[in-house]
């Protein structure tokens, strides 16, 4: 959407489904262990335990039976000229409603609302260009979710948390070099 009565604005709504068959993806240590655990013998082969007892799972790409993902998306820009340059002000939101995986011959493994699955994430980003300089902040976020959402215990989230980065750049002049 580009409204005409608002210039430098534009915003839109992507709503994606992703269902892929033959997928190649890692399942996660923790799913390794619980699958091992229930009896998979494909996987313990993954585990190992060393003379000092120090657990090693190994996480390697494995081909899944099945991978699906779905969610929307939403981004807003505006763009206008202020003082001797111009100023964008950006969002972008992630809403996902499903995300799990199933590799062969195991159960469906969920990975939503975990932490490398948020339900929400976010960046807001705002940058100042001229032709001399610019500045550039941009803030990522993503909201609390539990660590591993199938247990009970108390101790089992990762809070919200959120990341700004800022970025500074400066044109010089070549030495020795005229300007026409």
């Amino acid at each position: 959407v580009r409204p005409s009565f608002l210039p430098g604005f534009q915003a839109s709504l992507d709503y994606y489904d992703i269902d892929m068959k033959d997928a190649i993806a890692s399942i996660g240590s923790q799913t390794t262990i619980d699958q091992c655990a229930a009896g998979n013998q494909q996987l313990c082969s993954l585990i190992t335990v060393t003379p000092q007892n120090t657990l090693i799972v190994l996480n390697p790409t494995l081909n899944l039976d099945k991978l699906k993902n779905s969610g929307y998306d939403f981004e807003a820009a505006y763009t206008t000229p202020v003082w001797i340059g111009d100023l964008t002000v950006r969002t972008l939101v992630n809403y996902r409603t499903k995300d799990y995986n199933r590799p062969l011959g195991l159960t469906v493994t969920d990975n939503l609302n975990t932490p490398t699955s948020p339900r929400w994430r976010g960046t807001v980003s705002v940058r100042y260009n001229t032709d001399q300089w610019s500045l550039f902040v941009q803030t990522r976020w993503q909201q609390a979710s539990p660590l591993d959402p199938t247990q009970t215990i108390n101790i089992n989230h990762v809070p919200a948390i959120s990341y700004t980065d800022i970025t500074g750049t400066y044109k010089f002049n070549q030495f020795g070099a005229s300007e026409e």
